[in-house]
């Protein structure tokens, strides 16, 4: 069970690194996922690397919970703002269910994943 969760929680930080560095946008204005879609016309590897990390049908609900529950995330001024407690109370309220822990646990892991892949995005491009 442990080891199943364990798994699940590596298949979820390994998803949310992968979308954040393909949906960060750039100086340029534009994010990797554009820039590779370009590239994906003459080239196998750009059109590989545009393949999501393979999901388990739980991660794959874990995914959209995260979103779900980051979708109105603040900021702090020098990007966004981690998901907080209360954001996750506040969520459970609007849809009327509550969560397990280790459901908030992974959304925690994930938002984790999020915020540290942004902040070297971000540090990489200048931002």
């Amino acid at each position: 069970s442990h080891k199943f969760f364990a798994e699940v929680a590596e298949q979820l930080e390994t998803f949310i690194k992968w979308e954040t560095e393909m949906s960060f946008v750039r100086k340029d204005k534009a994010t990797l996922r554009d820039h590779l879609k370009i590239a994906a016309a003459s080239s196998i590897n750009a059109q590989l690397q545009l393949i999501p990390p393979e999901l388990s049908n739980l991660a794959l609900d874990m995914v959209g919970l995260f979103f779900d529950v980051a979708a109105n995330r603040g900021s702090t001024g020098f990007g966004p703002a981690p998901v907080s407690y209360r954001q996750i109370l506040d969520w459970e309220e609007l849809r009327r269910v509550e969560l397990e822990q280790w459901q908030i646990n992974m959304i925690l892991k994930a938002d984790r994943a999020y915020l540290s892949t942004y902040h070297e995005l971000a540090a990489k491009d200048g931002n």
